[in-house]
């Protein structure tokens, strides 16, 4: 047997171990993604609008609340931080808005951003706070 048929050989095993390989991950990942132990990359934005109505409206404990697709700040009645996992501008402009929402009605939802960038929700929180 020439020596190049014994390359091509060994090259279609390699390139089907390899997309046997992928094939498995994307399966398993899928299979993860549909059975909600992984969140898709694009879930948190997708989702904004109707994780906030829901905290909203059953309010927010401690941050086992808050999926962990999500960052959070919550703030008291009087716009103090209450808890928060923010940091440096994104905590300052996280508080803007929040405070804002502060006087909102209950059950509004203010939108920010989306798309490719980063996005806020503010909302009013049940019992105070936003």
């Amino acid at each position: 047997m020439p020596l190049s048929f014994v390359i091509a050989r060994y090259f279609a095993y390699a390139f089907a171990a390899v997309a046997t390989a992928w094939l498995a991950s994307f399966m398993v990942l899928s299979v993860a993604i549909n059975a909600g132990y992984v969140y898709e990359a694009s879930w948190g934005p997708a989702n904004a609008r109707d994780v906030a109505e829901g905290l909203a409206r059953d309010g927010v404990c401690g941050q086992q609340d808050v999926p962990t697709a999500y960052r959070y700040l919550i703030l008291n009645k009087d716009g103090k931080v209450l808890m928060t996992d923010l940091e440096s501008t994104r905590l300052e402009d996280a508080t803007e808005m929040a405070r804002t929402s502060l006087a909102a009605d209950p059950g509004t939802v203010e939108i920010k951003g989306g798309g490719s960038g980063l996005t806020y929700a503010a909302f009013p929180l049940k019992g105070g706070g936003a």
